[in-house]
């Protein structure tokens, strides 16, 4: 797996508990960062990140005015498999100690039906910021 497979497996699942009118912050019981890679087009293999923080700043008259911020802790990197996790965490993909940290800062929000919307933003790992655009449902 390369670094740039592994940029384009990050899926980003995130679930918000209210802390007041129109500012949401993830519940770390309730928070999922997974990502997923061929293994020699043999398997799929799965891997998450369980230490999550993430603000959305919901405007509900406007949800294009709203916005995200996420921040993944590189070192909560988990698959299942230690020495899996090792190499994961070395200088050959994230270099954790170096770069402790992945985020996402979104740029805009595009309502695309009445319960979808693209979240687009800036996502950073191991310092290279790309754009990326998130699919988002709107639940609630």
């Amino acid at each position: 797996m390369s670094f740039n497979s592994m940029i384009a497996a990050v899926a980003l699942t995130v679930a918000v508990a209210p802390v007041c009118a129109q500012t949401y912050k993830t519940d770390q019981g309730h928070t999922e960062v997974r990502f997923s890679w061929s293994h020699a087009g043999v398997s799929t293999q799965h891997g998450e990140f369980t230490k999550v923080e993430g603000v959305l700043d919901l405007n509900a008259d406007d949800v294009e005015a709203s916005t995200l911020n996420v921040t993944i802790d590189t070192n909560s990197l988990s698959s299942g498999f230690g020495p899996l996790d090792d190499h994961l965490k070395s200088a050959d993909f994230l270099e954790v100690e170096t770069y402790p940290e992945i985020t996402f800062v979104s740029t805009g929000i595009e309502r695309t039906g009445d319960t979808t919307a693209d979240v687009t933003g800036d996502l950073t790992i191991h310092g290279v910021t790309k754009p990326v655009t998130l699919q988002a449902t709107l639940t609630h």
